[in-house]
């Protein structure tokens, strides 16, 4: 029997402070900015540098060509929302200005239409 998807619940990530979390996000319209080895390494430095800077301990990660995983314990006082906002706004403030002219064209193409420079809305 199929199922009704009218019965799906859509999933709200909120670990709270202290809780280990699953975070994935992708970069806007899938732009494939991590295949340059350059940017790969500047993504993993800011990962790194952001979980260290915000306490929030990083257990594993991989870095795609155009998403990232990575787990890590929330910092206390905080939520999950607020340590990938943090994490996703310090990257793209970081790698923008590196990127490449033809990778920095794909993400012009979608940046006005959903005001958004380098990262999708959510995780």
């Amino acid at each position: 029997m199929a199922a009704n998807r009218s019965s799906y619940k859509h999933y709200e990530n909120r670990s709270a402070s202290g809780d280990v979390a699953f975070f994935t996000t992708t970069c806007l319209d899938f732009v494939h900015a991590f295949a340059d080895p350059h940017i790969r390494s500047l993504m993993a430095a800011s990962l790194i540098q952001d979980c260290s800077f915000y306490r929030a301990e990083l257990h594993a990660f991989v870095i795609m060509p155009h998403h990232i995983h990575f787990i890590a314990r929330v910092p206390e006082g905080r939520d999950s929302s607020w340590l990938a906002q943090r994490i996703k706004s310090n990257s793209a403030r970081r790698i923008l200005p590196q990127l490449a002219r033809g990778t920095l064209a794909q993400f012009n193409q979608q940046r006005g239409l959903n005001r958004r420079s380098f990262w999708k809305a959510g995780f």
